[in-house]
């Protein structure tokens, strides 16, 4: 095994290049780490050298094992190998009093210590190698490494004196030497000394497997991870002694299937399908979930991983990361959920890992090592990347397909599972352990029956293939007479400018009702620009699904950056279009021929049908929800011919504006809807709700209270300003 660099050697490494070789923010972290004693500081300063490989004369491998080491000596204490010898095994772990006294209740013959720089190490001799083993695992290390290695003294012994013929003939009767690694994603390669008598019968053995393949440049033999537990079982029947893949079949050695954990209590009651989906994900184990957007598959996944006692991942879009973390907390709210960004120290949630996709190649090395027994890839089709050998052909498909590779769960999430060309769903095939998979020359099998030039070929063949690994629902099956649902997006913004203006409203209180409405309004217009980049993000992802989209906001900033963005490919309606070209917009979005509408809440609220779309994005909240609703029913008409409309609102988290909007739209809907219904537009005034809840804040910050007699009244008089001519005019 590779050894570590020292806390010495990498505070050598990290001061050469302080002030000189580092970037302008890694030199700020360098700076403050001026000599490393710390497990922490060792892992951050190995995480920031891992970018300058070039600048020094460093191991990439010996930095990554450098990094997950001390990574790992922050969550659990890790004793492992640092290189073995014809008398024992060489072991480093972290200082621990504990571990000391069980090294002094051994005889002082059976193991030695050396130094090197500042870093301890030490022997254990291979007599006593099986009790030491027992003794860290009873003190809680975690010793996975020693676990597999000490199975075989001999190997070890031979691997040391590197002399095949010696290991050979130290190698008990009818034991053979394996050399077994990660072959790309998801197979193992294996090599043996063919001198060796019970070759042939590992031959023979391997020959067994669907998926085996020999190189004979290099002489060695690859198969799938998913049949290793088989060839052991073989290898084992054959009488063949070795324990080289013991590692790899304790990863894949399945556990018997869990039931669907009691869910009666949920305040959001599970629809039966949804139940019936859960036993089915938990049952299969590694199935694609494929229901059609609005059946609900995030709720279904929190279900199948709250059901299962032991951590997992999620996988999905940067955009998604919150509302997963959302979903979750709505079914166990004391869940523990990290979110794990770029710019992060590397952390796992006790029950609940959220990461997006562009993210999960910068930690995949510390990802693999955790070996999840449970992975959600969300909007899998952002792994569908593949190229002509059947390869993942983007880094971000590589590395979610080396993540899971060990996972006994694996549940590709997404409603296009087939997005354009048959082989899109190779990856997520590959994912799931397909039988199509799983066999010889896999690839260009699948390649000449379901690839033609075209892209697609023998697509009845293929969904008979894969429709029993797939849970698929249409909602007008499950929900027929649903018509609208509305879903609430949280998303992560830069919030010091809001703050900002909220703070100067809190010291301006006794100001004049229209001051105080228009810096509300500049409050709600920098949101929405915030909000800007996420909402077309969000629709992005929408149009790469093949779907039409109409995004919505009050602010011509926001229409602005939608029109810079999607050029041709959009139709607008802003306030001072004219008639003619309004309808112009509608006609183009109707026919299909433009994928994306772009609209003012006010202008395109009203007189406007766009039952071609059944998605509304709506960046940014109105005052009076009677507008939201009107623009809402620009899709949700008599003349709807989607079977169920898709409303997304945008908040941002922690903004107070925001988040008073959203509870008021969640929890009084109902109302809302009475009231437009029964033609009463003010029945819920937002406004006074945002002042009464800023009011209340300013008293929590010791701001003095308003005199209320000299207070103006919140009710907009009719010769004020309009919120919309506030909005369109100033912004």
């Amino acid at each position: 095994m590779n050894e570590i660099y020292s806390k010495a050697e990498l505070t050598v490494f990290n001061s050469t290049l302080v002030n000189g070789g580092y970037n302008d923010f890694d030199n700020a972290i360098g700076k403050t780490i001026k000599i490393i004693e710390s497990d922490k500081d060792a892992a951050r300063i190995s995480r920031v050298l891992l970018k300058y490989s070039n600048h020094l004369v460093i191991s990439i491998d010996k930095m990554q094992k450098s990094l997950y080491v001390y990574d790992r000596a922050l969550l659990r204490p890790l004793v492992y190998i640092d290189s073995v010898d014809a008398i024992g095994i060489w072991c480093k772990w972290s200082y621990s009093p504990k571990l000391k006294q069980v090294l002094d209740s051994y005889n002082k013959n059976f193991y030695t210590w050396s130094k090197e720089l500042d870093s301890w190490k030490c022997r254990i001799s291979y007599s006593i190698i099986k009790s030491f083993y027992n003794d860290v695992k009873r003190l809680g290390y975690d010793s996975t490494d020693l676990g597999v290695a000490i199975t075989n003294n001999y190997l070890l012994i031979a691997k040391a004196l590197d002399n095949d013929n010696y290991a050979i003939n130290l190698l008990p009767k009818g034991a053979i030497t394996l050399s077994v690694g990660r072959e790309n994603t998801h197979n193992l390669s294996i090599k043996f000394d063919s001198k060796n008598p019970v070759a042939e019968t590992v031959v023979k053995a391997l020959e067994t497997l669907s998926t085996v393949k020999y190189h004979k440049t290099g002489n060695f033999f690859t198969f799938s991870l998913a049949e290793v537990c088989k060839l052991a079982d073989t290898l084992d029947e054959y009488g063949v002694k070795t324990s080289d893949l013991d590692f790899w079949v304790c990863q894949m050695n399945h556990t018997d299937v869990n039931e669907v954990k009691d869910f009666s209590t949920l305040a959001r009651e599970p629809y039966p399908y949804q139940l019936d989906d859960v036993k089915t994900m938990l049952k299969e184990k590694t199935v694609i979930n494929a229901n059609q957007m609005g059946c609900g598959k995030t709720f279904e996944c929190v279900m199948v991983g709250e059901s299962l006692d032991f951590p997992k991942l999620v996988i999905c879009p940067a955009s998604l990361r919150l509302n997963w973390k959302k979903e979750i907390k709505m079914v166990n709210p004391d869940a523990d959920v990290v979110i794990l960004r770029s710019s992060d120290e590397f952390k796992i949630g006790v029950d609940w890992t959220i990461i997006s996709y562009n993210t999960v190649p910068n930690f995949q090395f510390m990802l693999e090592c955790q070996y999840f027994q449970c992975v959600f890839s969300d909007e899998a089709h952002f792994i569908k990347a593949v190229d002509t050998y059947g390869n993942p052909d983007s880094i971000r498909a590589y590395a979610v397909l080396r993540v899971c590779a060990t996972a006994e769960y694996v549940f590709p999430v997404t409603g296009t599972p087939i997005s354009n060309r048959n082989k899109d769903i190779w990856n997520l095939l590959k994912l799931i352990r397909h039988p199509l998979t799983q066999r010889t020359n896999e690839w260009r099998n699948f390649k000449e029956t379901y690839c033609n030039e075209s892209g697609s070929s023998n697509n009845n063949a293929l969904y008979l293939n894969i429709k029993d690994f797939m849970i698929r629902h249409l909602k007008s099956e499950v929900l027929p007479d649903l018509k609208k649902t509305r879903t609430f997006v949280p998303n992560e913004v830069d919030l010091d400018e809001y703050n900002r203006e909220i703070e100067e409203y809190l010291k301006n209180r006794e100001s004049s009702a229209a001051e105080q409405l228009a810096r509300l309004a500049k409050a709600r217009v920098i949101l929405a620009k915030k909000k800007a980049p996420k909402t077309i993000q969000f629709a992005d992802e929408l149009l790469e699904q093949g779907e039409q989209v109409i995004i919505a906001t009050n602010f011509n900033y926001v229409v602005d950056a939608c029109r810079k963005h999607y050029g041709d490919e959009a139709v607008f309606v802003i306030g001072g279009m004219s008639d003619a070209k309004k309808d112009e917009s509608v006609k183009l979005f109707q026919s299909g021929e433009k994928k994306i509408f772009i609209g003012n809440i006010i202008a395109a609220g009203v007189g406007l049908t766009l039952t071609k779309g059944k998605i509304v994005i709506i960046n940014d909240y109105c005052w009076n929800p009677g507008d939201l609703l009107q623009m809402e029913d620009r899709v949700s008409r008599p003349g709807q011919k989607a079977e169920c409309c898709e409303i997304y609102y945008m908040y941002a988290e922690d903004a107070d504006i925001d988040e008073i909007f959203t509870s008021t739209l969640t929890n009084k809907m109902d109302s809302i809807n009475a009231a437009i219904d029964n033609g009463a537009d003010d029945t819920i005034d937002m406004l006074a709700l945002v002042k009464e809840m800023l009011e209340e804040k300013a008293r929590n910050k010791g701001y003095k209270p308003v005199d209320k007699d000299k207070k103006e009244s919140v009710k907009r008089k009719s010769d004020e300003p309009s919120d919309a001519d506030l909005i369109e005019n100033s912004f």
